[in-house]
């Protein structure tokens, strides 16, 4: 059986950044793989397009033309932080990242630990940005998507 050839879409790879960090319960982003543009439908606003213009169709995702955006899932941040927790060197700081992650408020108590370690803070960022290149390029190929940036 031959494979599917992908289906190659023009996109900004830092707008599937904005769609998978912005999602949420209540934020819902959407691929349109026509016009490889992003839409999102809100619980409290509905239903926009990409230049912030309201979608006035009824159910308009459920369309074959679109993709859910799957969004960052909590138990995912918190294991990006815990990955990154068993690297930082510094033992004393390791020990307050862990102690971080397990409290509540772990996000901000993680972050707010890293202010004071600038070095370590910006491995943070380039361990996070890391972590959603892969998350999208795995759901790029498991939609059968070939980015084609722009």
């Amino acid at each position: 059986m031959a494979k599917e050839k992908k289906k190659k879409i023009k996109i900004s790879l830092e707008k599937l950044k904005e769609a998978f960090n912005f999602s949420s319960d209540d934020v819902t982003h959407y691929l349109n793989i026509e016009q490889g543009k992003i839409a999102m439908h809100s619980n409290f606003g509905g239903a926009f397009d990409e230049e912030g213009n309201e979608i006035h169709e009824r159910n308009p995702f459920h369309k074959n033309i679109y993709i859910e955006i799957p969004g960052i899932l909590y138990y995912e941040a918190y294991r990006d932080m815990e990955r990154f927790a068993e690297k930082v060197e510094d033992e004393d700081l390791k020990k307050k990242l862990k102690k971080a992650i397990a409290s509540k408020g772990a996000f901000r108590l993680f972050t707010y630990i890293l202010m004071d370690h600038p070095r370590e803070r910006e491995q943070w960022f380039e361990f996070q940005e890391e972590c959603i290149r892969k998350r999208i390029f795995n759901w790029l190929e498991e939609n059968n998507i070939e980015l084609e940036d722009s």
